[in-house]
């Protein structure tokens, strides 16, 4: 059973939240005006939520990077903080996803490729290689 804390009012949505703070970031979607938080990147169009989420958005397609690592000799620099704080954990060693396996001690600093890892346990190889007769167990894109 899931419990929830409630549900979109919207008409036609009656999307159901767990946590309340999930629902009002929900709802904000509902407000807002569909074309005045969307991108104005030609041939981009995504639409947020938030005007502070478009901003950081827009500094993928100029370039900017405000976020810079602050370790000595550390040339990185980042659009959004969240990239890094994720960047950082690099320079700490932290790495606090570590595989459920048993018999496995790797560890990761994300959980996304904990899951890509995963696979490596698994006798499943769901994706075609271009050699005929060998598949692969994930695809990692460059």
């Amino acid at each position: 059973m899931v419990v929830t804390c409630g549900s979109c009012s919207y008409p036609g949505c009656g999307k159901s939240y767990t946590f309340k703070w999930n629902l009002m970031s929900h709802a904000r979607k509902h407000r807002i005006s569909s074309e005045s938080l969307q991108c104005p990147f030609e041939g981009c169009g995504r639409r947020f939520d938030q005007l502070c989420r478009l901003k950081q958005h827009q500094n993928l397609h100029v370039g900017l990077r405000p976020y810079v690592c602050p370790e000595p000799g550390c040339m990185w620099a980042f659009p959004t903080a969240s990239k890094l704080r994720r960047h950082l954990l690099r320079h700490t060693g932290q790495r606090q996803w570590v595989c459920p396996h048993e018999g496995c001690r790797k560890s990761f600093t994300r959980k996304e490729h904990v899951r890509g890892h995963m696979s490596t346990h698994s006798d499943q190889r769901p994706y075609a290689c271009s050699v005929p007769g060998r598949h692969l167990a994930r695809i990692i894109m460059a």
